[in-house]
């Protein structure tokens, strides 16, 4: 049986520059590189969704990337959180090119699954607002209209 080699990433440096790439579309949740003793420098992303129906969504998503991928990440989950860790096993447990290659896509994956999630509640809290600022203008002025006209009519307003 042929051995696949997988290129390590050589520093701290290195893999820290990686991660601070995969974080860039990321607002809430980031990766990391995990110190514990049970997930000595793995890669690691912990992230949480609505519920437990969009959490197993998303998982099944990962299960289909990685095995198109021929990796596979460590999955923890309960009810609407998930952590997922990355190493490469053939590689002695490091992170390799391999991980971050699966940690990419899991990213995009993530990314679109929280969109999906925000642009309906994003549009429901911009008209709220557009809703809530013409009625606070609306307000405004019958006040100053009404100051306006008891100023003109001598009687004055008292706060």
């Amino acid at each position: 049986m042929l051995r696949r080699f997988h290129r390590c990433l050589s520093t701290v440096a290195d893999i820290q520059k990686e991660v601070q790439a995969l974080n860039a579309g990321l607002d809430k949740y980031k990766w990391s590189v995990s110190d514990s003793e049970n997930e000595k420098d793995a890669l690691v992303f912990d992230c949480k969704f609505k519920n437990f129906s969009k959490t197993w969504k998303f998982l099944n998503e990962v299960a289909v990337l990685a095995h198109s991928m021929k990796h596979h990440p460590t999955i923890t989950t309960t009810y609407n959180k998930v952590r997922l860790s990355l190493v490469t096993h053939d590689a002695g447990n490091k992170i390799t090119y391999k991980d971050i290659k699966l940690a990419s896509a899991i990213t995009e994956k993530y990314v679109e699954e929280v969109k999906k999630v925000q642009e309906p509640i994003t549009k429901q809290v911009e008209d709220l607002l557009k809703n809530t600022r013409r009625q606070f203008s609306f307000t405004n002025a019958d006040k100053m209209i009404d100051e306006l006209i008891s100023l003109k009519s001598g009687k004055g307003t008292k706060n």
